[in-house]
Parts: structure tokens; C-alpha cells; sequence
């Protein structure tokens, strides 16, 4: 119980507690929320994308495929579900997809560019009787529109504004996604106000230097040590300051300082143990968003479509290969620490 307590002590209220539903041996587990990549294609080719995102990109599963895997989901607790790619509604059977998680009344977060919000995509959300159920992740890293586009491609800034525009009038909930490469004190602020401009949340991350990022100067991108305790303490005050600022799921507690924290001093290391697991573009299941790249090189295993009816595949069986797993120091320059709290808590106890 002393998790729970942690927990509590941080803001994370008694409804939400009773959302999990874990033993003390993870031996069983539901599955509380998933993430669903369904497809690599994008309107735009961000410099650092994890999946290399394009406009050219994979179009995902058939839809028999995704329906197999949904179903699978729910029969396993789904509660929640955020649909990401690539950009989602690219997908040749989003709409069949959204209403078969509407139906099951599952919670859906699209995690969007934004460049398909328009006036007919906006209409059909409003259509649905629990249209509630439905939020808006938009990816814009910075305030300023030169620096967003710089990564993300020329008209990104503007997509994702007027996007979020569109989706705050229509009385939709919208976080604005952000990942932070350089000045971060400078792009919080900025973000944070761009976020109350529009009545938006926010969430913030980090590169991985995996997928298209691979090819960026980690010096360009990777938040130093210094920058990266300079913005926790930051972001640590923000959250207490504005607390309704920041998104808050169980498994990304509205940024990576409160998650890290959270889960280091409660002894609890990985999300994937809290029922949380990723579906990639091409059926591979793994039990959290780190890349393929990330599992292939801690040498453990993720399942793929063919292993659907493993009762314990979100659960123990791939957190104890993770807890098991032999890290070095090519994943510690890869600076992966900073996103898999399992990761960092073993290459602390080996320094």
C-alpha cells in the first residue's frame, strides 16, 4: 500500500486509485491503457521521429487485424486508449476503429498533427452520444513558430494551432504534446503559455536517438545533465503552481519528472506493471511506448499479433525479463534513462 500512498500524496485522487487493479506479484493483470500506432504514415516528416513518420510511411494493419487486437484489449480491462501513428486519421478505417472503442465505452485520446481537423472531421466527433469520451493530443513543440517548424517541417505550427483552435470551440478537451531538445526553462514557459491562451493542457518529453532522430547531434538535442535537473526543479514548482495544467494519466503523470519520481520513491519501476502497453504500427506488442530498438538491445522479448491469447503479456512476463535485463553503457549515452524509470533506477544502482 505504500504505492498507493505515494501516490495520493501527489495529487492523484481516490477515483483514479481505484482505476488499478494489480496483485502484489504482477502475476495477473488487467489492462488499464494502451497506446495504438496505427499506421507510420504522416502528413509530415518531423526530424526526430521515433517510427520515421512520413507522408510515404506504412498504412498501418487491415482493419480485421486492429479489430483482432482491440478486441483482445477489451476483454483484458482496456479503460483507456490513445490512437497515435503516424497521424491517425490517415488510417483507412479510423471511424471503424474510434467506434468500436466508443461502443465498448473505452476513453480515446487522438494524438494528432492536426492537419486533418476541419470542419467534416469535427462534425462526425460531435455525432457521437458520448463524444465526452473523446480528448485531442496536437503536437507542437514550441511557441515559437520558427523553432517548431525547424524539427517538425514548415506549416506545422500553423496546422497544429488551428487545429486546436477548431477543437477547443467545438467544447473538446486538447492537450498540447510537446518535446523539448534545447532551452527548456525558455519552451515551458512559452508552452505554458500558449496551453492557457487556449485552455489546453500539456504534457512535455524527450528525444529518443532512435528512428529518424538517429541522425540528429546528440549535443543538438539532449538536454544536459544540468538542463535536465534545471528543468525538474522548474517543472516540479509549475505543477504545484497550476496543477490543472498538466495531463494526468496514471502511466505519464503529466511529465517526466513527477513520473520518474513518483514510481523511484514508491518502489515501483516500470508503467508496464500498471497495465499499460503499446501496440505498434505492424502488429508488434511491447509493454510500454519505448521503441523496438530500445527491447532489441536490453534483449528481452515483445509479442507480436500471433500472441493474443498469452493471459500474461502485458504483465509479469515482460516486466521480469525487464527487471532482468542486462543494461550498458550504450543504452546509458543513448540517454534512455530519462525515459524508461526501470532504466534509470538499474543504471543508478550500478553507478
Amino acid at each position: 500500500m505504500e504505492f498507493l500512498e505515494t501516490l495520493k500524496h501527489y495529487g492523484i485522487n481516490d477515483a483514479n486509485l481505484n482505476e488499478i487493479n494489480i496483485t502484489g506479484s504482477f502475476n495477473k493483470l488487467s489492462i488499464i491503457e494502451a497506446e495504438i500506432e496505427l499506421l507510420q504514415q504522416c502528413e509530415f516528416a518531423c526530424r526526430y521521429c521515433i517510427i520515421n513518420g512520413s507522408p510515404l510511411g506504412n498504412k498501418g494493419l487491415e482493419y480485421k487485424k486492429q479489430y483482432k487486437i482491440i478486441k483482445w484489449l477489451i476483454k483484458n480491462n482496456l479503460r483507456r486508449c490513445t490512437l497515435t501513428g503516424g497521424d491517425p486519421l490517415l488510417y483507412k478505417d479510423f471511424w471503424k476503429v474510434l467506434d468500436l472503442l466508443l461502443n465498448h465505452n473505452i476513453k480515446v485520446s487522438i494524438y494528432t498533427t492536426g492537419a486533418l481537423i476541419n470542419d467534416i472531421t469535427i462534425k462526425k466527433f460531435l455525432s457521437y452520444k458520448n463524444k465526452d469520451s473523446i480528448s485531442f493530443q496536437i503536437s507542437i513543440d514550441n511557441s515559437d513558430k520558427k523553432l517548431n517548424d525547424l524539427y517538425r517541417g514548415v506549416g506545422a505550427f500553423d496546422t497544429a494551432i488551428k487545429a486546436v483552435e477548431a477543437l477547443r470551440n467545438a467544447g473538446f478537451n486538447v492537450t498540447l504534446s510537446s518535446i523539448i531538445y534545447r532551452k527548456p526553462i525558455e519552451t515551458i514557459r512559452g508552452m505554458v503559455e500558449l496551453a492557457e491562451k487556449y485552455g489546453a493542457k500539456i504534457k512535455f518529453g524527450q528525444l529518443d536517438l532512435v528512428g529518424r532522430a538517429a541522425n540528429l547531434k546528440k549535443e543538438d538535442v539532449i538536454l544536459s545533465d544540468e538542463e535536465y535537473r534545471e528543468m525538474n526543479n522548474y517543472l516540479a514548482r509549475l505543477s504545484l503552481e497550476k496543477p490543472d495544467l498538466f495531463e494526468g494519466r496514471l502511466a505519464s503523470i503529466g511529465d517526466n519528472y513527477y513520473k520518474n519520481f513518483i514510481y523511484s520513491n514508491s518502489k515501483q519501476m516500470c508503467p508496464s506493471a500498471f497495465g499499460s502497453i503499446d501496440i505498434r504500427f505492424d502488429g508488434v506488442i511491447k509493454p510500454c511506448s519505448m521503441p523496438k530498438e530500445f527491447f532489441d538491445m536490453v534483449d528481452s522479448d515483445y509479442a507480436s499479433l500471433n500472441a493474443l491469447e498469452e493471459p500474461d503479456l502485458a504483465g509479469s512476463k515482460m516486466y521480469e525479463k525487464l527487471i532482468n535485463a542486462k543494461l550498458d553503457n550504450e543504452l546509458y549515452n543513448k540517454k534512455y534513462e530519462y525515459h524508461c524509470t526501470l532504466f534509470k533506477y538499474k543504471m543508478n544502482e550500478k553507478r
